[in-house]
């Protein structure tokens, strides 16, 4: 099997809220200058003869002093609190929408580069709600797609909405029962790396059965970072999303099992967003050896009884 890295051409109100702390500060200390003023006129006409001074009475000048510097802490530092977690909410959650966008993206221009036209039957492996129907060819003959009892009429009515012929399974991929060799290309987004390290070989090996000869295996699926503090951040962020009920555990080395996977002809792959959340998004392509021999041994056969 011949691994490479190359996938031809790469695939493709807050403000009110911030403002406040410091407007009360900003009130605050113009109460405090107002006071600090008042009181070094008052002593500055009491103390001098000519009715005002240029320094101020060392007993005023020190109260003063404790009252400014004991205004500010705590409302400086809570507003800086405040916006530092804002700002940082806001540029999280503005990634992650922007890697979704950008992984739809690469979905639907796989699906619609590679799945074959001309009346393929797709199997996808885990079609979660449905949205990958919306990338499919529009000639797809069928999509054998494998969900659970939850997402059955959801599946139903965004197949309507795609126009896509589908034949809902809701088994485990292990048992579906599907005969060699029937499927023209199968897909999985975010099917592999939820799997436990043992199923997903299992899985694998099921795939590459029912594909024929020369079909591809199209995958999207996220995997652990190579860094330690970047896994570490990796791993706590989808902890949080179980607590949500989102089963996801990025695996170690995918990208190992599928190039040590048997059947394999060719296999294309990248990773994106490996700086922050690695994907790996690519396509193999089942050996032809399998069909070449069985098609020579029904040669012999036939020279055989003639």
């Amino acid at each position: 099997m011949a691994a490479t890295k190359e996938l031809g051409p790469r695939l493709l109100s807050a403000s009110a809220v911030y403002s406040h702390p410091f407007q009360q500060t900003h009130a605050l200390s113009r109460s405090c200058l107002l006071s600090f003023s008042s009181n070094s006129f008052r002593s500055s006409r009491m103390y001098s003869p000519v009715g005002t001074r240029h320094f101020l009475h060392s007993r005023d000048r020190a109260s003063s002093s404790v009252l400014v510097a004991s205004s500010f802490p705590d409302e400086v530092a809570s507003s800086v609190t405040l916006g530092t977690a804002l700002a940082a909410l806001i540029g999280f959650g503005g990634f992650r929408a922007f890697v979704y966008f950008k992984i739809q993206y690469i979905i639907a221009a796989l699906l619609g580069n590679h799945v074959p036209r001309g009346g393929s039957k797709v199997l996808d492996m885990d079609i979660h709600e449905g949205r990958n129907l919306y990338y499919y060819p529009s000639d797809v003959a069928e999509v054998v797609a494998v969900t659970n009892e939850k997402n059955r009429e959801v599946i139903k009515n965004q197949a309507v909405r795609a126009g896509v012929p589908v034949d809902i399974k809701v088994k485990a991929l292990s048992s579906l029962s599907l005969p060699s060799n029937s499927m023209d290309a199968v897909v999985s987004v975010y099917c592999l790396c939820n799997l436990k390290n043992g199923d997903t070989k299992t899985v694998l090996r099921e795939a590459i059965r029912l594909l024929k000869p020369g079909k591809p295996f199209i995958f999207v699926e996220n995997v652990q970072a190579e860094g330690e503090f970047l896994r570490s951040c990796q791993l706590l962020f989808h902890r949080v999303l179980q607590l949500f009920g989102v089963q996801s555990a990025p695996p170690k080395e995918l990208s190992k099992v599928l190039e040590e996977a048997q059947g394999i002809e060719k296999l294309s792959y990248e990773t994106v967003f490996g700086y922050q959340d690695p994907h790996i998004v690519g396509l193999a392509v089942k050996q032809m050896e399998a069909m070449e021999g069985r098609s020579k041994k029904r040669a012999n056969k036939k020279a055989v009884s003639s």
